[in-house]
C-alpha cells in the first residue's frame, strides 16, 4: 500500500519543517530517515530493508528508528482489512505531527504480529 504524505514537494526540492529538523527528541538517524521519506514520491512504499540499505545500518537500528518516528507521531501505520480477507498496511508520513494525536494501535513496523 502506498505512503500518504503531507509534504510540500516542488520539482527536485522538498520543503521541510524546522520543527522536524530541530526536534531534539529524535535521534539524528531518525531525522535523516524522515528527510529521506519526505523526499520520496507519493506512491513510495516504506520498507524496512530499503531504509536499512539507504541508511547503511542493520535491522535493529532501522526498526528502532521507525518505532521512534511512530512514538513521536511522524509515522503512522494502519492495517487495513481487504474484502478478500487479507490485510495491507497503509503508511502515513507527516512532518508536523498533531500534539496528543494517537499514532497507531500497535508498534509493528514490518507487518509482523506484536501480540
Amino acid at each position: 500500500m502506498p505512503t500518504i504524505r503531507s509534504s510540500k514537494q516542488r520539482g527536485n526540492f522538498v520543503v521541510i519543517s524546522k520543527e522536524l529538523v530541530c526536534d531534539n527528541r529524535l535521534a539524528a538517524e531518525s531525522r535523516w530517515a524522515m528527510i529521506y521519506l519526505i523526499g520520496k514520491p507519493d506512491d513510495w512504499v516504506v520498507r524496512l530493508h530499503d531504509l536499512m540499505r539507504q541508511g547503511r545500518f542493520g535491522k535493529h537500528k532501522a526498526t528502532r528508528i521507525l518505532r521512534e518516528l511512530v512514538q513521536y507521531g511522524y509515522l503512522k501505520r494502519r492495517r487495513i482489512h481487504q474484502p478478500d480477507g487479507t490485510f495491507v498496511w497503509e503508511t502515513v508520513v507527516v512532518e508536523q505531527p498533531a500534539l496528543g494525536e494517537p499514532t497507531i494501535d500497535r508498534l509493528s513496523i514490518d507487518g509482523s504480529s506484536v501480540d
